[in-house]
């Protein structure tokens, strides 16, 4: 029961807060350096560490392939 409760609720605040609160709301909020901060992209070069991870994986036994 307790669980049913908890589950109806939040899935109630949750629409009641995409309902209510518009983009243009959070736009106001936050400030504008924390959406130039952030991207689709993170330009990040993941060369050679994850071969790495993978042969560190691979010596402790642990082979996933």
């Amino acid at each position: 029961m307790q669980f049913t409760i908890l589950t109806v609720t939040s899935v109630a605040i949750g629409l009641i807060a995409v309902w209510k609160v518009s983009p243009e709301t959070i736009h106001k909020v936050i400030p504008a350096d924390v959406e130039s901060f952030f991207g689709w992209k993170l330009n990040l070069d993941w060369t050679g560490i994850l071969d790495r991870v993978n042969d560190a994986i691979r010596s402790d036994g642990n082979d996933f392939s």
